[in-house]
């Protein structure tokens, strides 16, 4: 392309001042109108982004205050379902079920509502409501001066919750109503009603919504379609009705939905209006504030452009002076010669042959950066020797083109094994699909690295957890990829270690709970589940109050505190131990009922040994008076012997008596002495007697009792059996049936008592029957445990000893027994 010669020529004539401002003026005008186009352009789009940004903000944010505003009317509610005024309240009420309920109707703060108005902040509910279990109003507190809703009076079953905490919004009569219901306990905890708070959400209940009437934004709700106003908070500036074109012209307008709010049957939209008038004056002025700092910045280019070339052509002078001085010393050019002009075209001549010299200078420079690079490079690769990180690059196929020395050391696989190699077919066998992912979803251009477990396979065919980052390179258009693969078995099993740990509780076989300082179980194992479901509570539910207190106390007071919880069938011992640092107590519970039974055992055999040792008290006192009253029986038996030989064979009255007085004294003896040997520790006695005497002698020695209470008794013995017993112990067992007999027909109209015998092979048998009140099966199970007994007097020994006698003579007893009829007792004795 040939030179512009004429106008190079006429620059070289034209001085550089001139030059200098006619070259400024020139730019400051292309700098304007360029600037000018784009700038107003991108700002109008910026700030118009801006404004939309922060209008979508503001309405976020008044809807977030809305619902902060609804929050507070939740937790009225709240508040006032459980305040013990209400509690106190409901505690006596019973609702019953009728058809023709009347409503209690109040415009005078009812007693169950706190003395001071909850709602000082607020807007007023316009009622407050109780409601019944089934949906039915009971009373009613007119808080303003508005009738209730007639949906509200004609089908209020259907509209009030039942039980349940709930807020939603609603419409009445065209007009929209916050409508609020907790579940309304008594003092006991029992869940009596509902009750209801009703709001009408106006022009005033809008604005106490938000900052301040004076700085909030105009709101508004709207129906489903966003194409009706309902009610706004400025109804001078937003009427109710069809939203006019007028109004979306004046207004940007953000609708959105809060159809959050549970058992809602509408989807209302809130709304937030502001002026486009204001936005749009916000944008003219920064755009105008922009034009004016562009104005300020074309006329310093200007200036700055103007000043440049001054000082260019002020200094050329100074820098043809050191660039001759410097070609002479370092380069040997010949010092050009000062001419008039346009320096800086004559500075150009004379550059054009310094840039040959310093080419061959740059030649130089090069050779010195390329000793540089290979430092650097020895440097990287010193680094990646020491690093403990596996680092291998591979290329677009995955396939293997370098690695570190840790890379041998991670997988087992030396370097010249695995160059070229697929990494993927080596290495990651078993996650070629989540490797293949991260690796298309790396950029050359990636600042931080994602980073993903997965099983790396070594050498020795073993699975190895490792972290994995990728890093893309481009080189000569050319794709690359470096893995930095870390091992994590170490930590993955000081993890599982962790977890292991954590379980821990989890797995106790002993109930372990947690509570914060609010009372709430955070934290409770499987066996806490008995304890939950007696305090009918869940996880993140409070306590019970006792145990909230028990627990705050042993918080507060910095020590253990241990107390009983009774569950009926189990009896845990609850230990509260605080943990200070996180402010939570730990609640250990330990199963007692075992050890509780056993001390009650223990207690109850201590009883029985107290009373065993007063009968072998009592034992040894009467073996003292046996023996005392041994020796008068032997007298007596001696004078009525002597009596008989004195009378000789002859008959008289007295022959009988002193027959029977020296018979029964003898017996008296017997009897005696058999209770001395029964005390004593002595040989058991064994003799041939016939069952049939031995009935007969405990019935005589009876038989003054039985006539004096008339008992009717039948003796049945059709058999004579002979057997080889102590005489005294069968005596003392046939005298314990009998007198339990007798004890057992004392009420009974006609008592009757009925004794039989008869006979085995075996076994001589007697039976003793009575028409008694009889025994229930628990007293049959029981009947003969030592020191057990129906009788207010009797010590529960008789029929123990009874056992015991007849498992010492290889006998048994049987016994049949029904309620009000009476009982039978069998008696089996080896025949010889």
């Amino acid at each position: 392309m040939p030179r512009p010669v004429f106008s190079r020529r006429l620059l070289r004539f034209l001085p550089m001042p001139v030059l200098a401002v006619f070259t400024g003026l020139l730019a400051g005008l292309v700098a304007w109108f360029i600037l000018d186009y784009f700038q107003t352009r991108a700002v109008r789009t910026i700030v118009e982004e801006e404004l939309a940004s922060q209008v979508d903000l503001q309405a976020r944010e008044s809807l977030l205050r809305f619902d902060n505003y609804i929050q507070s009317y939740t937790a009225l509610g709240k508040l006032l379902a459980n305040h013990r005024n209400l509690a106190n309240y409901l505690e006596p009420i019973y609702w019953q079920e009728e058809k023709n309920i009347q409503v209690k109707l109040t415009k005078i703060s009812p007693d169950w509502l706190p003395n001071t108005p909850q709602w000082h902040n607020l807007s007023p509910p316009s009622h407050l409501m109780l409601v019944d279990s089934r949906g039915h109003l009971r009373e009613l507190y007119q808080v303003q001066n508005l009738t209730l809703p007639t949906e509200l009076r004609s089908n209020g079953e259907q509209l009030f919750p039942r039980l349940q905490e709930t807020t939603y919004i609603t419409m009445f009569n065209g007009n929209p109503f916050l409508l609020v219901s907790e579940p309304a306990e008594d003092t006991g905890y029992n869940i009596m009603g509902t009750l209801v708070l009703l709001t009408p959400i106006d022009e005033s209940f809008l604005q106490k919504s938000q900052v301040s009437p004076a700085e909030a934004n105009l709101i508004a709700l709207l129906d489903n379609e966003g194409e009706k106003v309902l009610i706004s908070s400025h109804l001078n500036r937003l009427k109710k009705g069809i939203i006019s074109p007028s109004i979306e012209q004046r207004y940007v307008m953000r609708s959105q939905s809060f159809i959050e709010y549970g058992g809602s049957d509408l989807n209302l939209l809130f709304a937030t209006l502001l002026p486009k008038s204001t936005l749009q004056n916000t944008v003219n002025r920064m755009i105008k504030l922009e034009r004016k700092q562009r104005g300020y910045g074309v006329i310093f280019i200007i200036l700055i452009f103007t000043l440049l070339f001054t000082l260019v052509s002020i200094r050329l002078s100074k820098t043809l002076r050191r660039i001759s001085r410097f070609s002479q010393r370092a380069l040997g050019i010949k010092k050009p010669q000062p001419k008039k002009g346009n320096q800086l075209l004559l500075l150009d001549d004379w550059i054009k042959d310094f840039i040959i010299q310093v080419k061959l200078t740059r030649d130089e420079i090069d050779a010195r950066y390329a000793i540089e690079i290979k430092n650097k490079e020895l440097l990287r690769s010193t680094i990646m020797d020491v690093s403990p990180d596996a680092i291998i690059t591979i290329d677009a196929q995955y396939r293997i083109i370098d690695s570190n020395p840790t890379t041998e050391q991670l997988f087992g696989y030396q370097r010249a094994h695995i160059i070229g190699q697929d990494v993927i077919a080596l290495l990651f066998p078993s996650c070629a699909t989540p490797f293949t992912q991260l690796l298309k979803t790396q950029d050359a251009q990636q600042k931080r690295l994602p980073i993903i477990e997965l099983q790396a396979q070594q050498a020795n065919q073993k699975l190895c957890p490792v972290e994995l980052s990728i890093k893309a390179l481009k080189l000569e258009e050319r794709l690359f990829y470096t893995l930095y693969i870390r091992d994590i078995s170490l930590r993955k099993k000081q993890e599982q270690e962790i977890r292991s740990m954590a379980a821990f509780a989890s797995e106790s076989p002993i109930p372990v709970m947690r509570i914060d300082q609010q009372g709430l179980l955070i934290y409770a194992n499987k066996a806490s589940q008995s304890i939950l479901r007696h305090w009918k509570i869940q996880q993140m539910q409070k306590i019970p109050p006792f145990w909230f207190y028990r627990a705050s106390q042993a918080l507060k007071e910095k020590r253990l505190i241990e107390a009983e919880l009774d569950l009926g069938e189990q009896l845990f011992s609850l230990v509260m131990a605080p943990i200070l640092d996180f402010d939570y107590v730990n609640i250990f519970a330990r199963d007692i009922t075992e050890a509780r039974l056993a001390q009650a055992q223990a207690q109850q055999n201590q009883t029985k040994l107290l009373h065993v040792a007063r009968l072998s008290t009592m034992g040894e006192m009467a073996a003292g008076i046996a023996h005392e009253l041994n020796q008068p029986l032997a007298v007596i038996a001696n004078y009525a012997n002597g009596s008989l030989r004195r009378i000789g064979n002859t008959e008289n009255e007295l022959t009988h008596p002193l027959q029977q007085i020296a018979d029964q004294a003898q017996r008296a003896g017997d009897i005696i002495k058999g209770l001395r040997a029964l005390v004593g520790k002595q040989e058991p006695v064994r003799k041939i007697v016939a069952l049939n005497d031995l009935l007969y002698e405990v019935v005589l020695f009876l038989s003054l009792s039985l006539k004096t209470e008339q008992i009717e008794l039948k003796i049945e013995t059709p058999t004579s059996s002979i057997i080889q017993v102590d005489p005294v112990q069968i005596e003392q067992i046939i005298l314990n049936l009998l007198r339990n007999a007798m004890d057992a027909v004392k009420h009974v109209k006609i008592p009757l008592i009925q004794i039989k015998t008869e006979e085995t092979a075996q076994n001589a048998i007697f039976t003793i029957e009575d028409n008694g009140k009889g025994m229930n099966a628990e007293t049959l199970k029981q009947l003969f445990h030592p020191f057990f007994t129906t009788r207010e007097q009797g010590m529960g020994m008789g029929l123990a000893i009874t056992k015991t006698i007849l498992a010492d003579h290889q006998g048994e007893i049987k016994v049949n027994s029904v309620v009000n009829k009476g009982s039978l007792f069998k008696v089996f004795l080896p025949k010889v």
